[in-house]
C-alpha cells in the first residue's frame, strides 16, 4: 500500500505597495489560494497565510520573495511568528544584496573607461 505523501505547495510573496503584500499559494501551476493585499509586513504575510494551508494537505511550502527562494519549510513551523520572521528577514536581506549588486554594476557600465574601474562593485 503506498501512503499519501506530503504535498509542497510554493507561497509566493509580492510587495503591493508599502507595508502591504499579497500571497498566493500554488501547487504547480494550480493557485490554491491568493490574498488580498493586507498583510503589514512580510513576516505576517508568511505566517498567516501558512496558518491557511491545511497541514494534513500540505506538509511542505517553499516561500519565494522578489524572486528569492527563502527556502522550504513544514507548514506548521511557518506558522510561528518567529519562525516567519526568521526567514522574512534573511529574505530581506538576500533581495537587497542583489539589488546592490545590480545597482553597482548599473552604475559601473554607465561610467566612461578608466573611471568603471572605481566604481563600487
Amino acid at each position: 500500500m503506498v501512503q499519501d505523501m506530503p504535498v509542497l505547495l510554493l507561497l509566493s510573496i509580492d510587495r503591493d505597495r508599502a507595508g502591504a503584500y499579497v500571497t498566493q499559494v500554488r501547487h504547480g501551476s494550480v493557485p490554491v489560494h491568493t490574498s488580498a493585499p493586507a498583510q503589514q509586513g512580510l513576516a505576517e504575510a508568511i505566517s498567516s497565510t501558512a496558518a491557511r494551508i491545511p497541514q494534513a494537505y500540505a506538509g511542505f511550502v517553499e516561500v519565494r520573495y522578489a524572486g528569492v527562494c527563502g527556502g522550504t519549510f513544514p507548514v506548521r513551523d511557518l506558522c510561528e511568528a518567529k519562525a516567519a520572521a526568521s526567514v522574512a528577514e534573511r529574505m530581506v536581506e538576500v533581495v537587497a544584496a542583489l539589488r546592490n549588486r545590480r545597482w553597482a554594476g548599473t552604475a559601473r557600465s554607465l561610467l566612461p573607461g578608466p573611471l568603471a574601474a572605481h566604481a563600487p562593485a
